[in-house]
């Protein structure tokens, strides 16, 4: 018995002391520790934290925890929150893009680079290119100032002979003009002067070389297709005896087209009409009173009237009254079928 008590005794005693050599052993580690976090050679270990205080300025808070084996004043630092990147809205950058323009516009007004130093001409072929820009006052202006439907409209308006211009701007300092010019179709002969028709009856200026289809002798103008000045809504047709008011220019003025431009359409009408009746006429023959005709074979002036309705019925009426003239030796200077139940001829 006493030797069982002596065994456990020793193992009990054992047991103590290896207690105590591991708490030793521990304690040594820790301070071990403690002194590497001291010098700065201690190894980094990695923690993912997922939650961290903050403090109520919502700012990390400091950790103020220590070791038990290290100097009371040594604190673990927070980590730097991410740095605020900057955003601009976009009334700041709309207020920088209106700054820039301001500053664009007040340099281009100043600068003599875009006045406008340059204008070119397309598509004229009877006008000439500077009759065209004389007209024009934007010479040394700011390009941007420049309003390219005015400066169509004076063209236009200044040269009747002009269908249609396109104005276009180009920076620094230029204006390219583009005109489409009315072709002569009808000439028509007055004794001291001649006006120019295209196909669709408008009238203007004989200028430049041209070689129109059809010829109109005549002694007095054309039935007009006009716009009473009075009212300008109201379209009227101002027959045979055109009336000059003291406000209208001469007939050798650019202002006369204005208001007249462009004939009656029934007599741009029965003018075609005749034309193709007798296409080997040179010229046809226009009176106010006894309106379209033309200069036969013999020398007589005939007339049809303004009606070509009727056009075939008339032919045939003159061939007969021709005959029967030339049968009893009659040399007539004029004959008229413009009404088919009134025909007469007339000798000087």
């Amino acid at each position: 018995m006493k030797e069982d008590r002596q065994v456990q005794e020793r193992k009990s005693d054992l047991l103590r002391r290896q207690r105590v050599l591991q708490q030793l052993q521990r304690g040594k580690n820790s301070t071990q520790h403690a002194t590497q976090q001291l010098d700065g050679t201690a190894p980094i270990k990695h923690t993912l934290h997922l939650f961290q205080r903050k403090s109520k300025n919502n700012s990390p808070r400091e950790d103020t925890r220590s070791s038990p084996f290290a100097n009371e004043n040594l604190q673990i630092k927070p980590e730097k929150s991410p740095k605020k990147r900057l955003h601009l809205s976009w009334r700041i950058l709309s207020g920088l893009l209106t700054i820039m323009f301001l500053f664009f516009l007040t340099t281009a007004w100043q600068s003599t680079d875009f006045q406008v130093s340059v204008i070119e001409v397309n598509g004229n072929q009877r006008i000439n290119q500077d009759e065209i820009i004389k007209t024009l006052t934007v010479m040394n202006e700011p390009l941007f100032t420049v309003q390219p439907d005015e400066i169509a409209q004076t063209i236009l308006s200044t040269f009747p002979e002009l269908k249609d211009v396109k104005v276009t701007l180009y920076l620094p300092n230029k204006i390219s003009i583009t005109v489409n010019e009315r072709q002569p179709y009808i000439a028509w002969q007055l004794e001291k002067q001649t006006l120019w028709m295209d196909s669709d009856g408008f009238l203007f200026p004989a200028r430049g070389q041209a070689s129109p289809t059809i010829t109109i002798q005549s002694l007095s103008y054309p039935s007009f297709y006009t716009t009473q000045p009075g009212d300008q809504a109201a379209i009227q047709i101002e027959k045979y005896h055109p009336k000059f008011n003291d406000w209208k220019s001469p007939p050798d003025s650019m202002t006369w087209f204005k208001y007249h431009q462009q004939i009656d359409p029934g007599l741009l009408t029965a003018i075609l009409k005749l034309n193709v009746q007798i296409p080997s006429q040179k010229a046809l023959l226009f009176d106010s009173n006894r309106g379209l005709g033309w200069t036969d074979e013999h020398g007589w002036k005939i007339f049809v009237g303004f009606d070509l309705d009727h056009i075939d019925e008339k032919w045939l009426l003159y061939e007969k009254i021709s005959a029967d003239l030339v049968k009893q030796g009659i040399t007539p200077s004029l004959v008229s079928v413009e009404y088919l139940n009134a025909p007469y001829y007339r000798v000087d």
